[in-house]
């Protein structure tokens, strides 16, 4: 689902800019065949914010804006297929009384930001005379020259990634260790047989393998399942089309990569503290001191590392900075839940009786 959002991002900016209808170069436009009047009618419904335009074309040749096949007649409106449901809906005869004019089309997908966007574009003549706020456009649509994102952006954008991801690595490693108990009295009968610590290392690497990756297939069924019905899901007004939801081919992989990769790691430090017997398993883990020092080295290598990538925010960060503040988030994340174990171990200890 995360690498999604770039697509979905990419095809929403592309709508707003499809669409807007306003003289961004502050340019004359006459009147000729190409030309159309454009006033904005927008308007409000119990809190959801419905978008309206008055249209009238002023020559045979006027451009339509997005999602729109042919102008509506003066007193005639195109809306959205939300909105038409809105106007369909009960209780709302309030809305039906202000928009009451009759339905001739819908707006297509190309006019729309989301499915669940409220739309309506109304007919109008002799605009140009009575409408105030009226304005003549020649064209829809503005192109906009590819600008690098600002510092704090790019700095904001990876912190809040990093954050954002933290937890999931957090979960993965918590559903790797389920069955562990498990999966080491079957490695200590395969040891009965004649396996030695290497070979079990590798059989428990190998399921490990297995389930992440059949869970990253069962994951990617129910994504194409759950994305099916993504168009019937409204988040305060947020909405997207199905074809939004296209995963980036490259952080898809990284994904993939990431999850097998965590989770064979996990296996990996379990075995360390696991000594597979022949006659049973024994862990090394219980009775351990925990150790202060490392617990609070790791958050203040952090925060080291935030400081030196920041500097003072006058350059665009480049690769070695944006390396050192996922770093340095990492440290910090990871230093700060090593130190919640030794407060508690503390804590307990003053609290039990001596």
């Amino acid at each position: 689902m995360a690498s999604c959002v770039p697509t979905a991002r990419y095809h929403r900016d592309e709508r707003i800019h499809h669409r807007i209808d306003t003289n961004l170069d502050d340019r004359v436009v006459t009147p000729s065949r190409r030309t159309v009047l454009v006033s904005d009618i927008d308007t409000v419904f119990r809190g959801r914010e419905i978008r309206g335009r008055m249209l009238e074309p002023e020559g045979p040749a006027a451009l339509l804006p997005p999602g729109v096949t042919r102008f509506p007649r003066a007193g005639e409106m195109v809306v959205s297929p939300a909105l038409r449901k809105l106007l369909a809906a009960p209780g709302s005869d309030l809305l039906r009384e202000r928009l009451d004019h009759p339905i001739t089309g819908e707006v297509a997908d190309g006019g729309l930001l989301g499915p669940g966007e409220y739309v309506f574009y109304l007919g109008g003549e002799h605009m140009a005379d009575d409408v105030a706020g009226a304005r003549r456009l020649d064209h829809f649509g503005k192109v906009y020259s590819e600008k690098p994102l600002a510092p704090e952006l790019v700095l904001l954008s990876v912190v809040g990634i990093v954050v954002l991801l933290a937890p999931v690595a957090v979960f993965i490693a918590a559903a790797v260790r389920f069955g562990g108990e498990h999966r080491d009295r079957r490695l200590a009968a395969l040891r009965l047989v004649g396996a030695d610590r290497r070979m079990t290392a590798r059989i428990a690497a190998g399921e490990t393998l297995a389930s992440a990756l059949i869970g990253v297939v069962l994951g990617a069924v129910l994504f194409m399942i759950g994305r099916q019905f993504i168009e019937l899901v409204d988040l305060q007004g947020l909405s997207v089309f199905t074809v939004d939801l296209t995963p980036e081919p490259v952080l898809a992989a990284l994904t993939v990569a990431g999850v097998v990769g965590l989770s064979l790691a996990v296996t990996r430090l379990a075995m360390n503290g696991v000594a597979v017997e022949p006659l049973g398993v024994v862990r090394h883990s219980g009775g351990a001191t925990r150790r202060l020092w490392w617990r609070i080295a790791v958050p203040v290598l952090g925060l080291l590392l935030l400081r030196t990538s920041v500097g003072d925010g006058s350059d665009i960060p480049d690769a070695t900075s944006i390396v050192l503040v996922v770093v340095g988030m990492l440290a910090l994340l990871i230093g700060v839940t090593a130190v919640l174990p030794w407060i508690l171990d503390q804590l307990t200890r003053v609290s039990l009786p001596s």
